[in-house]
């Protein structure tokens, strides 16, 4: 008599069965079982806008942020009344906003711009920006105080929601105690209200010096009572330089003249003569 050949359990059905249990409580865990929570999705830090120099630290943090609006006012003191009033001009300029200056406390929605001794704000040119429902700027420094309405400037430019910052808070100061560029008015004569639009692209920038060439080859271009002859026909009166050096000072920027001699002073050496240097030529 034949006997059938003996059927070996594979486990299988075991392995089925436990795979069933499993597929089971994770499909009730998936409509809301009560011994099953789900974890709250975790949201993406928020980034600060772009500005130019970007800020160098940036902490978000829970609120729903700051806006811009046709009430917002910039809360100062008398000392720190400069700085709002370059602010209040931005605003104007760039958005259409004309903000009052008060020397009131700030409310929601207004701006606080304050001088302070604390040690996140020492470094030089150093600032801090702290924006709730708010924005406080501090600094310890009138220049600090004006990189941080700066950065306030910008970052509503560059906000992915129009007019509105999200909440947190900037440290922020420049990474080069020098910042600056040349601007050459001795080969070229650049009218005073271009200068002026140069200044303002720097302070933008957060650059704090103008180098002006004032004398070269081509012109000398300060006005001289002592010694006219040697005054190019297109040069800047006292009063316009003096004039130029006080509105670079209120955007944080020194001016250094440059005043060329005895080299690259043709238009000096062509109305004085007994001041050339009779030495053979080079060229």
């Amino acid at each position: 008599m034949h006997t059938p050949p003996q059927v070996r359990s594979s486990g299988r059905p075991r392995l089925w069965k436990s795979s069933l249990v499993l597929s089971l409580a994770a499909a009730v865990g998936m409509v809301g079982a009560p011994w099953a929570a789900v974890q709250p999705a975790t949201a993406a830090p928020v980034d600060f806008p772009d500005t130019v120099p970007m800020v160098q630290s940036w902490a978000p943090a829970t609120g729903d942020g700051w806006r811009v609006s046709g009430t917002t006012s910039i809360s100062v003191t008398e000392a720190t009344r400069a700085a709002g009033e370059l602010l209040a001009e931005g605003l104007l300029a760039d958005y259409g906003f004309a903000a009052k200056i008060t020397l009131d406390p700030a409310r929601p929605g207004d701006i606080t711009l304050a001088l302070s001794a604390a040690p996140e704000v020492a470094a030089a040119e150093g600032y801090s920006l702290l924006i709730t429902d708010r924005v406080e700027i501090a600094a310890s420094g009138a220049s600090g105080l004006r990189h941080g309405t700066t950065t306030l400037l910008q970052s509503l430019r560059t906000t992915p929601t129009p007019l509105s910052l999200p909440s947190g808070t900037v440290i922020d100061a420049p990474r080069m105690g020098d910042r600056g560029q040349m601007l050459d008015v001795g080969r070229r004569y650049f009218p005073v209200a271009y200068i002026q639009q140069q200044i303002d692209q720097m302070a933008w920038l957060k650059m704090n010096t103008l180098h002006l060439h004032l004398s070269d080859w081509n012109g000398y271009r300060i006005e001289s009572a002592s010694h006219p002859e040697i005054v190019s026909p297109e040069s800047y009166t006292v009063a316009e330089l003096k004039g130029l050096d006080a509105y670079a000072a209120a955007r944080g920027i020194t001016i250094v003249p440059e005043i060329d001699v005895p080299v690259h002073a043709t238009e000096i050496s062509r109305a004085r003569p007994d001041l050339a240097l009779t030495c053979p030529s080079m060229s």
